[in-house]
């Protein structure tokens, strides 16, 4: 789909100057995470992740995610890769994600700053292998190189004398058979842990960053929007009705976030009609309850989850897609969710 037109003066100043064109790049980096091809949606969702880490006292985080989003676009650039996959941002979303990922589960020094630029390369690299690998099944890779490289960059850690992880990077601290947790739901805790889905997308644990980054989505594309707060809504529910303890689902989103991108995913590789809609609600349950597998099957050698539930849940049903395609129901659809902006996503 072709950019809004109230980027169209901003694009005119991409095609003159070199400069605009690698801001622009960057940005259109940031916004793929959630699969939106729009350099203002990376712009509010940078803003998004600066607020949550200055009010959490977490700045390295934000250091890592303009570090690793730089020398991913770059090293693009540098590889001379196609141009049009550049342009689009298709290189950097990963990398922004290791960015944000290693000083959260890492202390922060300068070996660290140097390590992550290191991983933002490795991405680019493990997103041209899986795009190779994976085109055969036409499945896209998703953040699977995000995954791969941090799973792989953490578990270095152990080794590496000069890199000490934190307080996050280990077993969980999470009581199995939990209670159920319902009891502590009330409006504010509600709406805390629906935005706290969306934002621990990059790993923020702030709910008005995760209203900025559904203000971001908005602007993009208001299917995409509507989906993030499906995929929260549904995540947080699957984990408050199957016992979770309240304050991983409602305090830190944590049921949310691989939802979310899975709920958007859906209604970006799916044609437009309620019978997808279904199927990214579905997809939401699934990744919320693989999230609670693989964090008790990751704990024992202290492998944070990351995005693996909504890559391994989405991937099962884009190989399944044709035979789950829905029969277009467009027009209802458009008239009470909006027109949708497909993207670029086909080539992820």
């Amino acid at each position: 789909m072709a950019d809004p037109a109230y980027l169209a003066p901003w694009n005119r100043i991409v095609e003159r100057n070199g400069v605009a064109r690698f801001v622009d790049i960057y940005f259109r980096g940031a916004g793929q995470v959630f699969f939106q091809n729009n350099p203002l949606t990376g712009l509010l969702f940078a803003t998004g992740i600066a607020y949550g880490t200055i009010a959490s006292g977490t700045l390295p985080v934000l250091w890592g995610f303009l570090i690793a989003l730089f020398v991913a676009s770059g090293t693009a650039i540098l590889l001379d890769l196609d141009d049009q996959s550049i342009r689009r941002g298709l290189f950097g979303f990963n990398a922004a994600l290791v960015g944000t990922a290693l000083p959260t589960y890492l202390q922060w020094n300068g070996i660290l700053a140097g390590y992550i630029a290191l991983a933002a390369i490795v991405s680019v690299i493990v997103t041209l292998a899986l795009t190779r690998f994976l085109g055969t099944w036409e499945v896209a890779p998703l953040t699977a190189p995000f995954v791969i490289t941090s799973w792989f960059a953490t578990q270095a850690s152990y080794g590496l004398a000069l890199l000490s992880g934190t307080s996050l990077l280990g077993p969980p601290r999470l009581p199995l058979g939990a209670p159920l947790a319902l009891a502590g739901l009330t409006p504010d805790t509600f709406f805390q842990g629906l935005f706290r889905g969306i934002s621990q997308v990059y790993f923020i644990n702030n709910p008005f960053t995760g209203f900025i980054f559904l203000v971001a989505l908005l602007v993009n594309s208001r299917i995409s929007g509507s989906m993030a707060i499906l995929g929260s809504l549904v995540g947080l529910f699957t984990g408050l009705a199957f016992g979770a303890p309240g304050a991983t689902v409602l305090q830190n989103g944590l049921y949310g976030y691989n939802s979310v991108l899975g709920a958007i995913a859906i209604l970006t590789f799916f044609p437009l009609a309620w019978k997808s809609v279904a199927i990214a609600a579905f997809e939401a349950i699934a990744a919320a309850v693989a999230w609670a597998a693989l964090d008790n099957f990751l704990a024992p050698p202290g492998i944070p989850v990351f995005t693996s539930a909504f890559v391994i849940t989405t991937w099962a049903l884009l190989l399944a897609r044709k035979d789950l395609r829905p029969l277009h129901n467009e027009r209802l659809a458009q008239t009470l969710l909006g027109t949708h902006q497909q993207g670029d996503a086909e080539r992820r």
